[in-house]
């Protein structure tokens, strides 16, 4: 499934929108030796990373690039499905959940594309980016309020309520250390950073 396109049509900076489209890209596709490249050169400045491309440094791309095929994508049954609605709507696909996030996807800017199913995990991770970016570009403190509290409310709601199960799944289905970085790494960023969020909106709520 080709979901690296899957990103947001604003050109923004930020240490969080990185990670997101760093997450989002190794979630999208087998990792090749350019987006290898490009996760070394992320560790570079940001040692969030720097565990990951420690463990990219310590198998061939072959061989990572085989794994995530046999976890993600098949041929074949494959043991980690991303999708939230498998985990939401009792091992289905393309259910109530998918429906809601291809509507609040509506909602909040960004028009669904018709061919990817709007619950993968790298399409959500390309929403987020779409939300971060839009809160750095806001014109005022009020617009960016609303894309962080949208952000939010969207990991709440979407992502994180599955998330930990999938993980769980993926430190069961391989004993490559890679991947079983990439779950953890994935988990904290999206944790800390609705943690962060959340923190951020209580303070102002009590000033």
């Amino acid at each position: 499934m080709a979901l690296e396109t899957v990103s947001t049509d604003i050109t923004a900076g930020g240490e969080e929108l990185e990670r997101l489209q760093m997450l989002r890209d190794l979630f999208a596709a087998a990792p090749d030796e350019e987006q290898l490249r490009r996760l070394a050169q992320r560790a570079e400045h940001d040692q969030t990373f720097q565990p990951l491309a420690q463990r990219a440094r310590e198998e061939t791309g072959g061989i990572l690039a085989a794994e995530w095929m046999r976890l993600f994508e098949g041929p074949g049954r494959f043991p980690v499905v991303l999708f939230g609605s498998y985990y939401l709507d009792g091992g289905k696909l393309m259910e109530a959940s998918t429906l809601a996030v291809r509507q609040y996807y509506r909602q909040h800017g960004m028009e669904p594309v018709a061919n990817i199913p709007a619950d993968h995990l790298a399409y959500e991770l390309g929403f987020l980016g779409f939300l971060t970016a839009s809160a750095d570009v806001a014109a005022d403190a009020t617009g960016r309020e609303e894309s962080l509290a949208a952000r939010s409310e969207f990991l709440y709601r979407f992502m994180l309520p599955w998330m930990t199960k999938m993980v769980r799944v993926l430190r069961e289905s391989t004993t490559i250390p890679f991947f079983l970085t990439l779950g953890d790494l994935l988990l904290s960023v999206l944790q800390g950073m609705e943690q962060k969020t959340r923190g951020v909106q209580a303070f102002r709520a009590e000033r």
